[in-house]
């Protein structure tokens, strides 16, 4: 049997929603390193908090596995990017060039202006110090997408969420030939290929080469995961979904969970998550979309958090950094009471709102109007 579900090929609900729920992980995991004094101090002095600070320290359980939300961008963005080429026999280059290069380069660079803006506003007003500004080096590093290399790599001191945006170009640079060696030698031979290449960054990841985590070598399976769902989705190949998946989903996030709580190898855990989002986007992608299975309030809104899901993972680490730097420069310390974190996760998202209005949806525009012959 094959999957039945034929969905618009430039628009998926599902990724809309997941995109939006992934954004949204990933902004409640870093909230807490500015904007809370954390767990363990509470833990360690409870004497020191009120009762109600101790009762709402509970709801950060959950909040450290949410940072795996990158490794469902990365299923989605390989998925989206390979589903429009199924079955063409012409690339394209030029014009998968410039689109690509549009729809992620000027929002890159407007979230660079405002994370510099932001360290210096916080330096001049908040008594911002330390790793929290950056280097001219890191500042070039980072404009060019090189961040991630030697010999002094990292990330700007307002922005270290930015990390996932080369590896992300390096994935769009590489596509080409992916795409090329799939119309040549296959999908299961190139699947194979690219499985080795990213053992083999996963090996060394973890002996004498620590800054291949930021190399996209090391991400390839799994976003070429989301290209193969895309090809079987397409092409009608997608095997039907069977009720005996849930095992294997629940227990890659089991083992993710496990790896994760036991201080393992965060590589590791970050595959089993791939594998739980891989099968949970199967699952989702043959079943009716969520506007008809939601109310539409809640359907509309998740779905526009999926569509501002870049500007929200581009802005929001400088905003909790100057939220916090605010908090403590009034307060004279970090917010006891995570509801406070909580509330600038909902502040920030109409700011992201009016940066995908300002900036990304006219790069959109332009993406568009200039790559009018292919669509993606």
């Amino acid at each position: 049997m094959r999957a039945t579900v034929k969905p618009e090929p430039n628009h998926f609900e599902w990724i809309d929603l997941w995109r939006g729920l992934a954004a949204m992980g990933i902004l409640f995991y870093h909230v807490r390193v500015h904007l809370w004094v954390g767990w363990n101090e509470i833990q360690a002095h409870p004497e020191n908090f009120s009762a109600f600070d101790r009762l709402t320290a509970w709801l950060s359980v959950p909040l450290p596995f949410l940072g795996s939300g990158v490794m469902l961008f990365f299923v989605v963005s390989g998925f989206c990017i390979h589903y429009p080429k199924v079955g063409a026999t012409k690339f394209g280059a030029r014009t998968y060039a410039i689109r690509r290069a549009l729809r992620i380069v000027p929002p890159y660079l407007a979230a660079v202006a405002f994370s510099l803006a932001v360290e210096w506003a916080g330096q001049r007003w908040l008594n911002l110090r330390g790793p929290f500004l950056s280097s001219s080096e890191t500042i070039w590093k980072t404009i060019f997408f090189v961040q991630n290399y030697p010999p002094s790599w990292g990330q700007l001191g307002s922005n270290p969420s930015l990390w996932s945006l080369p590896v992300e170009v390096e994935l769009y640079i590489i596509y080409p030939l992916l795409f090329w060696l799939g119309t040549r030698m296959g999908g299961k031979v190139t699947l194979l290929m690219v499985a080795m290449v990213s053992a083999t960054a996963f090996y060394l990841a973890g002996t004498s080469a620590p800054w291949l985590v930021g190399n996209f070598t090391l991400y390839w399976i799994i976003w070429c995961a989301g290209a193969a769902l895309a090809q079987g989705l397409r092409s009608g190949r997608l095997p039907a979904w069977r009720n005996w998946l849930w095992a294997p989903l629940l227990a890659a996030a089991g083992a993710a969970l496990a790896a994760r709580m036991n201080r393992g190898s965060d590589i590791l855990s970050q595959y089993f998550w791939a594998v739980a989002f891989f099968i949970l986007l199967w699952r989702c992608l043959s079943w009716p979309p969520p506007s008809a299975l939601l109310p539409k309030r809640v359907a509309s809104g998740l779905l526009w958090l999926g569509q501002i899901s870049y500007s929200l993972y581009l802005i929001h680490f400088p905003f909790f950094l100057l939220a916090g730097a605010a908090w403590t420069a009034w307060q004279g310390g970090k917010p006891a009471n995570l509801l406070v974190a909580f509330a600038a996760v909902l502040l920030v998202i109409p700011v992201a709102g009016l940066f995908y209005q300002v900036i990304e949806k006219p790069s959109h525009a332009l993406a568009r109007q200039w790559g009018r012959s292919e669509k993606s």
